[in-house]
């Protein structure tokens, strides 16, 4: 539930400003006149804090030709203290420029305190940010840190030192590596080198052990070729020999 103000003291407050502008709106005339043009007093007072005012002094292109921002920081370092928004955008307006929408000026104070320009100090109060120094970092929040960094940098190490080494592939017997070689040349060489009729099963796997990978049929089926054509003989059922 929001607080209800003290409209008494806001009261008192307007009502002493009213008399100081009225005392130097008198005092101005009087002294100006044919002068042309002079500066107006401006109140910085945000009537919200209760401080008593302090006045500065704002031609009418004070902040001609300045953006917003850049107007308000000239303000501000001419103020050479914080202000309510309120005073920035009527310090603004009587300086030259159009003045800003509140959420129009809002929204540029805030971008320009993303980028370390200004800096928020109160309900609608802004100063410089070169007047409040980024404070240093507390030692204790770098001690919470440190720990942590430290148990990460464990954590990675002792997953390093349990990881398997890889294993290198065991290299395949002579016997079992590919040829380049054609079934049917080797099961030529196979029968020369038994020397002996031999069994289409038994040519099928001795010309698989050479590493030239074959099956039966087709190794059959050249045998019985070679038979037709006199290159070999058909001793039995599937038994080969070579002719004579």
């Amino acid at each position: 539930m929001a607080e209800t103000p003290d409209f008494h003291a806001v009261l008192a407050v307007f009502k002493a400003r009213r008399a100081r502008l009225d005392q130097l709106i008198a005092g101005i005339e009087a002294e100006i006149s044919g002068q042309g043009d002079a500066p107006a007093a401006v109140d910085l007072e945000s009537t919200a804090n209760g401080v008593p005012p302090a006045l500065v002094a704002i031609h009418p292109d004070t902040f001609f030709g300045l953006s917003i921002i850049e107007a308000a920081k000239k303000f501000l370092k001419m103020a050479r203290r914080a202000q309510h928004a309120a005073a920035i955008a009527a310090a603004l307006e009587q300086g030259g420029l159009k003045r800003p929408a509140d959420n129009v000026l809002s929204g540029v104070l805030v971008r320009a305190a993303k980028g370390r320009e200004v800096t928020k100090v109160g309900k609608g109060m802004w100063g410089l940010s070169e007047w409040y120094p980024k404070p240093p970092k507390e030692p204790a929040e770098e001690q919470r840190k440190s720990p942590r960094r430290g148990k990460t940098s464990a954590a990675k190490a002792g997953r390093k030192r349990s990881a398997p080494a890889k294993k290198a592939a065991p290299k395949e017997p002579k016997a079992a590596q590919k040829s380049a070689a054609r079934p049917s040349d080797v099961a030529v060489e196979v029968m020369r080198a038994a020397g002996r009729p031999l069994h289409a099963t038994e040519i099928t796997k001795l010309v698989n052990e050479r590493g030239v990978v074959a099956a039966r049929l087709p190794i059959e089926s050249f045998l019985n070729r070679q038979t037709k054509a006199g290159k070999m003989r058909k001793v039995a059922a599937s038994t080969f020999a070579l002719a004579s």
